[in-house]
């Protein structure tokens, strides 16, 4: 019957999966997704394509394929949100990280392409905030 309930045995025989699905190969593929998905949140259709969270999807899916590194990048753009008070200032500073993080965990070299690739992207988004930086004009974050 489909619908069985398994034993533990059975579903051990099953987690073999899990073993497979962990390879290079996929976590490769979890970057090509995750570089999709940032810019498919940083130009949202039903925002006009204009605004989105690149930042928070970027870090949001490195938590899911390098937990670690995910933990510290959420760490240093909460940090930098205190020190600082700027939004963009912590995302400049996450994305900063990012490929260095993953390159002292071990990360392979496609891996680190395209975590570069989604670093890259962000900080590019992030032009217009870079020059009011620079001329004291970007907004603080208040409560």
């Amino acid at each position: 019957f489909f619908f069985k309930q398994k034993t533990a045995y059975e579903i051990y025989q099953c987690d073999w999966s899990s073993d497979v699905c962990s390879s290079d190969l996929d976590t490769e593929l979890g970057y090509v997704a995750l570089f999709a998905a940032v810019i498919g949140h940083s130009f949202p259709i039903w925002h006009g394509l204009k605004g989105g969270k690149s930042v928070a999807t970027a870090i949001g899916g490195i938590m899911y394929l390098a937990p670690g590194v995910g933990f510290v990048l959420a760490t240093i753009w909460i940090g930098s949100v205190v020190v600082w008070k700027r939004a963009s200032v912590a995302s400049l500073a996450s994305m900063a990280v990012v490929v260095p993080a993953l390159w002292l965990t071990g990360r392979t070299v496609p891996d680190l392409f395209w975590a570069t690739l989604i670093a890259l992207f962000v900080i590019a988004r992030h032009a217009d905030n870079i020059k009011r930086l620079f001329t004291s004009s970007e907004q603080k974050v208040t409560r």
